[in-house]
């Protein structure tokens, strides 16, 4: 069935149609095509009918018709069995046709183009003898470059031996070289070592030459001779070591000399030490670093420099003490009687500040500039120096000449055992004389001196001076100095400071329990009169100024003393603060007389809390905790005395304002009369008061200046008796203005205002 529909499809199309397209198939220049290429409509079925059509000898008849002609069903279908059978035989006739045809025009085409063909035959014969003979030429060219190949082969193998062979050979010459360059000593280098003179140039031979001893001896100690003793294998060897022994035997007696000769010039006046160390010294550290493995020679170096300088700081520092010395100005407490006395003419007061032999005066300026430059022993002629400058100046000089020292024998005398460099002195692992050329033992020896002859000095100075003021100064500066040293790590000399300052503590404390018991056994046997002269007494001003230089001593001892040595000082200066206090107290006493009493406890005290509070600057509230509490007893003391000396004047001049009687509130008529009665006897009072009140004023201003002749103290008093009028005052004015307000009396509106008596 499904063939019956391909052929009916087929036979349905135009049939002069599909004849003329198969014409146009075969007659086409174009590439071969199928037939499946022609129309779309039948390509499917044509395809499908040939496909089964695959016997080439096809009869096109279709037997199966034949066989079954008697089939109802085939019997309508012989007549386009006939018809199909008649287009293929149309379509084989067209293809044979054509085939002729085409047969025909290549065979004519093939007869025009004969003699072109045989040429072109030609040439490709000949043409392909020449290939055969370039064929032959190209084997033989291959098999003489296969020979070249392998030549050339042999010979990249042969080069590459010798290349191999050459590379041995620069490194041999390498190495040989460096042995050479290791171990020769040139003529030039010998004649420079022995002859030429010691600089930087000479330094780097030196270093060379170091380098190649050292691989003579070291390095290539075990590499064999090159020239060879039949009765002595190393005889070459042991030649040149000879050799080299000798010449370092000159090399070290030059450079020993040399440094010999330059340490010796650091002894000559006027040079400055640290600048040649650390300039010409340290450029020539090479040298002594070589002479360190000849031990003998550096022991010699070494000492000869300790001795130098040792002698020479002492020489300069001794000197410079002696200059400043002669700077100095006349000592001013030379005993125990310079705390009762006044600042040369005697005078205790003046108008600006208190004059004291124990004052500040910006003595304590030095601790603020412990650390400037020393001063210059030229141009002193117009100033005159205390001792704490002279010490300051001292110990500022020392400390930078002990650092730069310490650095200098750190860097160029160092040596490599280092426990022997850390060790303080000796001990069971370092013996005397290992110690003594260590750097820190070198260190010591060359300023222990120094501290010695500085022990010395101010030893004179403490043995004859009572200036407490100057000892608190000298104790502290040696205090700051102890610790820039400790912060610097320069430790070595620390046993020395500590003995100073210890010096230095002890005789502030002798010297204030000297004057403690001086100033009892004075305030002990001090007559009535004398007592009453005490305006403010000399030792009270006196020992206020000790105190405050105590009290700004003691951050400094809490910082480096002991427990037992703050217990001592704080219970010394506790003692003197009471005794003062007593003494002043107990002596007003003996005047038996409360205003004299008073007037005398004032202008002590008064001076007192000036110079502890105003003077120095000192408050409860930034002096030290331990202080503070006795501090302020001074405070107090003064304002109860101010307040009786002011009852006292207050009550003489103004009595009749204070014994007034106060009306009460009753309104009964007995109690009215007694109003009438007082403010008769109110008007008398304020008649009277605003009559006499000036005059009084003038006279209490007169009564206070003669008492108290030091202007500060007058001043106080004044105010806090004017202070005191003014409250007394108030309560009189208030207590008629509460009462009689409303009478509208003229005297009530004549009577002054209390601003009038406030303080200017």
């Amino acid at each position: 069935m499904e063939k019956k529909s391909d052929l009916l499809a087929v036979l349905a199309l135009n049939t002069e149609k599909l004849v003329q397209d198969l014409k146009w198939h075969f007659e086409s220049l174009d590439n071969p095509k199928s037939i499946a290429d022609l129309d779309p409509k039948f390509n499917s079925h044509v395809k499908n009918l040939l496909e089964e059509e695959s016997t080439p000898t096809h009869d096109h008849r279709d037997t199966h018709f034949e066989d079954d002609t008697k089939c109802p069903e085939n019997a309508e279908f012989q007549d386009i069995a006939h018809y199909y059978t008649k287009v293929f035989d149309g379509i084989v006739d067209i293809c044979k046709a054509k085939r002729k045809e085409l047969e025909k025009d290549v065979v004519e085409t093939l007869l025009k183009h004969e003699h072109e063909l045989s040429e072109f035959s030609m040439e490709v014969s000949y043409c392909d003898g020449t290939l055969k003979v370039v064929e032959d030429s190209i084997s033989k060219q291959y098999d003489s470059l296969e020979q070249s190949s392998k030549i050339i082969t042999k010979l990249h193998n042969e080069s590459k031996d010798i290349s191999l062979r050459l590379e041995n050979r620069k490194l041999l010459l390498e190495r040989l070289q460096r042995f050479v360059d290791d171990v020769i000593i040139t003529p030039n280098m010998i004649k420079a070592i022995c002859n030429d003179p010691i600089d930087e140039k000479f330094v780097t031979v030196l270093e060379n030459f170091r380098i190649k001893s050292n691989n003579i001896n070291k390095i290539h100690k075990d590499y064999p001779s090159v020239v060879c003793d039949p009765n002595n294998n190393n005889y070459a060897q042991e030649s040149s070591r000879i050799q080299l022994q000798k010449l370092e035997l000159v090399l070290v007696r030059r450079i020993s000399d040399f440094l010999s000769l330059e340490i010796s010039k650091l002894s000559m006046p006027k040079v400055n030490i640290q600048l040649i160390q650390t300039t010409r010294f340290l450029s020539l550290l090479p040298l002594y670093d070589y002479l360190k493995e000849f031990k003998n020679y550096s022991s010699e170096i070494s000492k000869m420099y300790v001795s130098t300088m040792r002698r020479t700081y002492s020489h300069l520092f001794e000197n410079y003490l002696l200059s400043l010395e002669k700077g100095k100005g006349r000592e001013r407490c030379r005993d125990v009687y310079s705390i009762l006395k006044g600042l040369d003419s005697g005078n205790i007061t003046s108008n600006k500040e208190t004059l004291s032999r124990f004052g500040l005066s910006g003595r304590d300026s030095v601790l603020s500039t412990y650390n400037s430059q020393p001063i210059l022993p030229t141009g002193l002629q117009n100033i005159v120096l205390k001792q704490e400058d002279i010490v300051r100046s001292f110990l500022k000089l020392f400390v930078d000449t002990a650092t730069t020292e310490f650095a200098f024998i750190s860097k160029f005398f160092s040596c490599s055992n280092k426990a022997l460099n850390d060790s303080r002195e000796p001990d069971s692992k370092v013996t005397r004389e290992a110690y003594e050329f260590s750097t820190n033992g070198m260190f010591r020896e060359v300023l222990v001196d120094v501290l010695d002859i500085f022990k010395g000095n101010l030893n004179h100075y403490i043995s004859s001076t009572y200036d407490v003021v100057g000892l608190v100064m000298i104790y502290s500066l040696v205090v700051i100095n102890r610790k820039v040293l400790k912060g610097r790590e320069l430790t070595l000399l620390d046993p020395e400071l500590y003995e100073i300052e210890t010096i230095c503590f002890q005789r502030i404390m002798y010297v204030i329990k000297d004057f403690t018991d001086f100033i009892f056994k004075f305030v002990q046997g001090s007559q009535a009169s004398a007592v009453s002269t005490w305006m403010p007494a000399p030792f009270t001003i006196n020992c206020a100024h000790i105190l405050v230089s105590l009290i700004k001593m003691y951050d400094y001892v809490v910082q480096v003393s002991n427990d037992a040595v703050i217990s001592s000082f704080y219970k010394t200066t506790l003692r003197l603060y009471k005794l003062l206090q007593n003494s002043i107290i107990e002596s007003a006493k003996r005047l038996k007389n409360k205003e004299q009493e008073s007037i005398i406890i004032i202008g002590n005290y008064s001076m007192l809390y000036n110079i502890l509070f105003n003077t120095c600057a000192i408050s409860v509230d930034n002096a030290n905790s331990i202080f503070a509490q006795h501090i302020k007893t001074v405070e107090e003391i003064l304002n109860e005395n101010l307040n009786i000396y002011s009852g006292i004047i207050i009550n003489d001049h103004f009595k009749f304002i204070i014994d007034i009687e106060v009306p009460s509130d009753d309104d009964t008529p007995k109690k009215t009369l007694s109003i009438a009665n007082l403010a008769v006897s109110y008007r008398k009072i304020a008649e009277e008061f605003m009559d006499k009140y000036k005059a009084k004023l003038s006279k209490i201003h007169n009564r206070i200046s003669a008492s108290f002749t030091y202007k500060p103290i007058a001043l106080l008093v004044t105010r806090n008796v004017l202070d005191h009028l003014k409250n007394v005052y108030s309560t009189f004015y208030s207590t008629i203005k509460s009462h009689f307000s409303d009478t509208g009396a003229e005297w009530l509106e004549n009577m002054p205002d209390v601003s009038e008596f406030n303080y200017n």
